[in-house]
């Protein structure tokens, strides 16, 4: 399932549990864990850390779009394609994973 885009409106997504969210002054960094701490993804943008809170408060994909598009001037169609790159992309980087229906 990797690379793969595999999630909907409802899907809620895992975070993995090597990864460790740290905020600075000018945005969020999102690492390994450990010794060596691997930056993995910077994210400046407001709208960017605000989906990841949401991520990792178990909000599904459908209404964190609700959430940004309520709280933001962006076109939905716009931030649709971009939203669903950005959990792609911290897919393929195994940052998140969606969670299988029980």
């Amino acid at each position: 399932m990797a690379g793969e885009e595999a999630f909907n409106d409802k899907t809620v997504f895992k975070k993995n549990p090597n990864i460790q969210a740290l905020r600075t002054r000018e945005g969020l960094v999102l690492a390994r864990s450990g010794l060596k701490g691997e930056i993995l993804f910077y994210l400046e943008s407001p709208v960017a850390q605000e989906i990841w809170d949401a991520l990792d408060a178990g909000i599904p994909a459908g209404k964190i779009r609700e959430l940004v598009l309520s709280t933001y001037d962006v076109s939905e169609k716009k931030f649709q394609k971009d939203l669903r790159a950005f959990l792609k992309d911290l897919q393929l980087r195994n940052i998140i994973r969606p969670m299988r229906p029980r």
